[in-house]
């Protein structure tokens, strides 16, 4: 028998193969969908879950087709694709709520409640690799644009471009994760190699949002701005979600203060606060745009607001500052002072 079971186990080290069922020497018959052969053991799927037995604890094995796996029927590759999207659907709402709300601590914790869910219906649902790669950059953030080597910790953007890999290992057919992924080599300044990533998720998606944004960002990078601007025109036609306006509203009022032309970028920040008012994060960015721009007394007024909402780090640091500033402002004043 252990020569049979011994012979038959040699066949799993190199295909998967189907059986009925496993009976381990305790008398239990167990029924499974496949086994294969690693090392000593032999691990078998069990209902979509995997188990492992030791080759010693089996006793025999009740086989039904060893060469020949199961048809799957029309019906079964429709399940299957509909869990998938239902993965993918569920992990993509855990990436925008993440990325939405980047510096919120409840915000962050209800997006992997929600990761959670894709995870148990498909561990290896590309989607899911990107939205953990959203938090490891917002683990490691610092402060300033999310496309620069500075916003971050070192060794963070390394750590989210392996998420990245692991999202194209997973599907590499997946036209975002290459637009993600051509972020970093944006945020690394390797431009050529962040053009040859765009290409791809360009020829698997044309109406592509994260193509688009990211077009325009790397042509910002290389000082192109009037093609940034074209770009991120496009990509606003294509922000379904409020997540996306608001990236594409960031990006231009970045675009607008490199060229020189404050008062667009400040109309792009007030247009955030009455979108919405009860975002602290709207009222801080204009805080520190005010501050940036020697409006201190303004800048404290804003930093206030946003920290009755959300008293976030950046702002209560930024609140100090101002009022240092302005402090430091009136006194040049009041002493005829010039600064």
């Amino acid at each position: 028998m252990k020569i049979l079971i011994f012979a038959l186990l040699l066949t799993f080290a190199t295909t998967v193969s189907y059986a009925d069922t496993i009976i381990l020497k305790n008398g239990r018959r167990i029924k499974v969908d496949s086994m294969i052969l690693e090392g000593n053991s032999v691990k078998c799927t069990i209902l979509g879950g995997e188990v492992s037995f030791k080759i010693r604890e089996i006793a025999d094995i009740e086989q039904s087709n060893v060469s020949n796996p199961p048809k799957v029927t029309a019906k079964q590759k429709h399940d299957q694709k509909v869990e998938i999207t239902k993965a993918r659907s569920i992990a993509l709402e855990a990436y925008h709520h993440a990325a939405g709300n980047p510096l919120d601590a409840d915000a962050r914790k209800e997006a992997l409640e929600i990761l959670s869910k894709a995870r148990a219906l498909d561990p290896n649902e590309a989607e899911i690799y990107l939205a953990e790669t959203i938090m490891v950059l917002q683990d490691g953030y610092r402060v300033g644009a999310w496309y620069k080597a500075s916003a971050y910790h070192d060794g963070v953007v390394d750590t989210a471009m392996y998420k990245v890999n692991s999202a194209i290992n997973a599907d590499p057919q997946y036209y975002k994760s290459y637009a993600i992924l051509a972020w970093m080599y944006i945020v690394k300044s390797n431009y050529e190699k962040a053009e040859e990533l765009l290409e791809k998720s360009y020829s698997l998606k044309q109406d592509n949002f994260y193509y688009w944004l990211y077009k325009g960002t790397l042509s910002q990078e290389k000082k192109e701005y009037a093609e940034a601007q074209k770009y991120y025109d496009i990509a606003e036609g294509y922000a379904s979600i409020e997540g996306n306006q608001s990236l594409i509203r960031t990006r231009k009022r970045d675009l607008a203060k490199l060229t020189g032309n404050l008062a667009e970028a400040e109309r792009l920040y007030l247009d955030d606060i009455s979108r919405d008012p009860d975002s602290a994060y709207s009222y801080g960015n204009y805080a520190g745009f005010l501050l940036c721009n020697g409006r201190f007394d303004e800048a404290v007024e804003y930093y206030e607001k946003a920290i009755s909402i959300a008293p976030y780090p950046l702002v209560i640091f930024g609140l100090q500052v101002a009022k240092m500033r302005n402090e430091a402002a009136a006194n040049c004043k009041n002493n005829k002072v010039q600064i």
